[in-house]
């Protein structure tokens, strides 16, 4: 049973200006939303109760409640959760400050959550209320879109086999289809790792999680198999249950924010419960973090558990072809807070890839960074354990650094998965979500509805690389390889070859429905290439080919003046300096001064940091910003490389330069030059087995 106490400011003032900023109609769209959404709540479970509350202050009178309550009926042993949700258009509530905390800290430890829906400016006090009980805070600035905010759910994942979201933020994980041989054995590597350590402790077992790490984890294994490893719930560790299995079993990320979550979690578990609790830090417990948890309260948190390990899932499965390490701090790190320890993280990764290598294999690298992790590497000791069987097939290991080439990033993609990734952002499971009135063409459709599609079916993995002029040439391929299929002579078929068709008619289908939704997909996407990225992908390719670093660019000066996206300008901000070799201090300042009065400090504050990476660099400046990594001469290397070459053709995927029509990206020439000269001229560490001098 869950109680929802559904808290709405009354005050008429408050919605009269309210209707003033936003219209008459204001009040209405808020009343209707707050009505749907009490429905919404009522009508998951019969069980579930409502209080409507509202609250100024002039308001004295209660009304009777509708209903009663029969004192003689038994009271189930079903727990019932609370919480409260406050819709108010308050900022300052004066002298209510101190009885409105006290009674905020009264729900959080009575274990009741408190989310807050502002219509005007964040209020500090119900920002503190929402953080102090574990609620949300969410600032609508549009009351029409009430509605569709309240009922947001957050983190939820997506099931890749049944297309579905699952509250609690689990998926079904593929069973490693559509995988290479190297990537599929580190996707088995991850899952024995997993179940080894869940194996090791007898007994049903409760596994709490960080949120950061659902979706990473269901990567290589959802709670289906884990479930057959004993494992009879997961929950979330901002979600609090009492425990009710021998082992209660955390997953954290190594951060000070799990950990908060942790002891929070502890706090509220009963002092003499039986269950054993355990905490695994993924991929590694940092060491910062594992000295807090000593040191806090005295050590009352550290006794508490039975033991702090780490799990090394490092290697991520990808789109079936790749592995990531899924680190998206690191050019961060490295080059604006000159953290190293990230180095140090590839190389353990990279180390733990060795080791399921039979024999030893050479390395090679490139690049400053690239050369540190090898040399880590090679310092590091022997990994003690069983070898894995069947064993990681590598003849040699390339590391190169990424920031060889930061421009490459900074373009726009013209293939197929990379036009869905810039306009609908592809998320670590592979999908998508899409606004379902454009998908479906209906303009009655809720605008603010989306639609979530997966793209991790075999017609994406034909299609992700083509490029997006010549998409309609292969959906066409697809189309006569389904209708080849669907030929058959009734009359003179056989009883066996029915057979085999009743089988194949289930995959024809869906053949035929995917291609109807990738159609649907290219379209929008061809539409969003010529209606909006045009103009950005036109400049790109002058600043490619003629880089002026005097003046600024006119339709990047346009770009700041209009202000709509300051990521926009900031990219073509960085591709002018890259593809320029530097801006001219006068260009560059004016840059400046743009970009801080069309979009304010904090945007500048970006463009400096950009600066500090050695993405936006000044020639000839005074270097106060100068960048610890070496520039990487565009102007020279796109002669060297040929970057730049003509008579590209975008249905030929031999040459890299079909995906950027007409580009080449320079960490693809200098990989290929590699491979084509046997790696001289590049950093050879060693021949020998890891930990082994040459």
């Amino acid at each position: 049973m869950s109680t929802l106490a559904l808290l709405v400011e009354g005050s008429a003032c408050s919605w009269g200006k309210l209707a003033v900023l936003h219209g008459s109609e204001t009040i209405n769209d808020v009343i209707r939303a707050l009505i749907s959404f009490s429905n919404s709540h009522l009508s998951i479970s019969a069980s579930n109760q409502l209080l409507l509350f509202a609250f100024a202050n002039k308001i004295k009178r209660r009304r009777a409640d509708s209903t009663t309550t029969n004192n003689n009926e038994a009271v189930t042993s079903s727990s019932s959760f609370g919480r409260v949700v406050i819709v108010a258009m308050t900022v300052d509530f004066g002298t209510e400050h101190s009885p409105l905390m006290n009674l905020f800290f009264s729900a959080a430890k009575h274990g009741i959550c408190v989310d807050v829906v502002s219509l005007v400016e964040s209020s500090p006090l119900l920002q503190q209320a929402a953080d102090i009980t574990g609620g949300i805070f969410l600032q609508v600035e549009q009351p029409s879109r009430l509605l569709s905010s309240m009922m947001e759910v957050d983190y939820r994942a997506s099931c890749a086999c049944h297309h579905e979201l699952v509250s609690s933020g689990w998926m079904a994980t593929q069973d490693g289809e559509n995988q290479t041989p190297e990537v599929n054995l580190l996707w088995k590597h991850n899952r024995r790792l997993l179940f080894d350590c869940l194996d090791a402790l007898d007994g049903e077992k409760t596994i709490v999680w960080d949120r950061t790490l659902m979706q990473r984890v269901n990567l290589f294994a959802g709670p289906s198999v884990l479930k057959m490893h004993g494992v009879v719930s997961n929950l979330a560790l901002d979600q609090f249950r009492p425990p009710d299995t021998p082992h209660l079993i955390f997953f954290l990320s190594p951060t000070l924010t799990a950990l908060d979550g942790l002891c929070e979690y502890i706090d509220k578990a009963k002092a003499d419960t039986k269950t054993l609790f355990e905490v695994f830090f993924i991929p590694e417990a940092w060491y910062v973090v594992r000295e807090k948890l000593k040191e806090l309260s005295g050590g009352k948190y550290w006794k508490r558990l039975e033991s702090v390990r780490e799990l090394p899932l490092t290697w991520l499965p990808r789109d079936g072809d790749c592995l990531s390490l899924a680190d998206h701090e690191l050019p961060s790190r490295l080059l604006i807070n000159g953290d190293w320890t990230h180095l140090h993280r590839c190389a353990v990764a990279l180390h733990q890839l060795l080791a399921l290598c039979p024999q030893p294999i050479p390395i090679y690298s490139r690049g400053k960074w690239a050369q540190d992790i090898a040399r880590m590497v090679h310092k590091m000791a022997p990994v003690d354990g069983e070898q894995q069987s069947p064993p990681l097939r590598l003849n040699r290991l390339v590391i190169i650094d990424r920031w060889v080439d930061p421009l490459t990033p900074l373009l726009h993609q013209l293939t197929y998965a990379g036009i869905l990734d810039e306009m609908y952002c592809i998320n670590m499971v592979g999908s998508i979500k899409v606004p379902l009135a454009e998908f479906e063409n209906n303009d009655n459709t809720d605008p603010f509805a989306l639609k979530e599609i997966h793209l991790n079916d075999e017609l994406f993995l034909r299609l992700k690389h083509v490029h997006i002029n010549a998409i309609g040439y292969e959906l066409a391929k697809i189309l006569a390889e389904i209708k080849e299929d669907e030929q058959f002579d009734r009359d003179r078929m056989s009883v066996a070859e029915y057979q085999v068709l009743v089988k194949k008619m289930p995959q024809i289908l869906l053949r035929k429905k995917l291609c109807g939704v990738h159609m649907r997909l290219a379209e929008m996407a061809r539409a969003q290439l010529y209606d909006t990225f045009a103009d950005y992908i036109k400049v790109e390719k002058e600043l490619l080919y003629s880089a002026n670093s005097d003046k600024i660019h006119p339709f990047i000066e346009e770009t700041i003046a209009t202000g709509d996206d300051v990521n926009a300008a900031l990219r073509l901000i960085s591709v002018h300096a890259l593809a320029a070799n530097g801006l001219k201090p006068a260009t560059l300042q004016q840059y400046r001064r743009m970009v801080m009065q069309s979009f304010g400090v904090e945007a500048l504050n970006k463009l400096l940091k950009l600066q500090k990476m050695g993405v936006v660099r000044e020639r000839g400046g005074s270097g106060k910003l100068t960048a610890d990594y070496a520039p990487s001469m565009f102007p020279h290397m796109k002669k060297q490389y040929d970057l730049l070459p003509e008579n590209v053709s975008e249905t030929n995927t031999s040459d890299s330069a079909y995906a950027y029509s007409g580009y080449a990206p320079l960490i693809v020439r200098i990989l290929e030059e590699g491979d084509r000269v046997r790696w001289t001229g590049w950093h050879k560490t060693f021949d020998g087995s890891i930990g082994e001098t040459c």
